[in-house]
């Protein structure tokens, strides 16, 4: 049985990682998500994930928050279909790109979008 946590080494936290996932990454759309990815040889986790939320759209922190819990259950529940190479690592970053609040279920159909369209990738070492 998959492992339905989303641990401290999963989480994307560098500044520099994110930095350089802005400026070299690739994307990947499906509304109202956008990832933002680069493939790194693998330290510890296979992924690292960070989740976003503008301020421009969402003025209030509690809604900013709101949708980032749901983002981040979504992913927890459906990262085990993510298909990573054992070298190499998932450095990724989730943007809520939508102008107003959306459910749960559109979150989480958007998500299985992107993870699928990630892991049938062709990646090169």
């Amino acid at each position: 049985m998959p492992s339905h946590t989303f641990t401290r080494s999963e989480r994307l936290k560098s500044r520099k990682a994110i930095a350089e996932i802005f400026e070299s990454g690739d994307t990947a759309k499906a509304y109202p998500l956008l990832l933002l990815y680069r493939f790194v040889p693998r330290t510890d986790a296979a992924t690292q994930m960070s989740f976003t939320v503008p301020k421009r759209s969402f003025r209030k922190a509690a809604h900013r928050n709101r949708i980032k819990r749901r983002i981040r259950e979504a992913y927890r529940l459906s990262k085990h279909l993510l298909q990573v190479p054992e070298e190499q690592c998932l450095q990724g970053m989730i943007i809520f790109t939508s102008r107003s609040e959306e459910d749960y279920s559109t979150i989480d159909k958007a998500l299985s979008k992107i993870i699928k369209r990630i892991s049938s990738l062709d990646i090169q070492s």
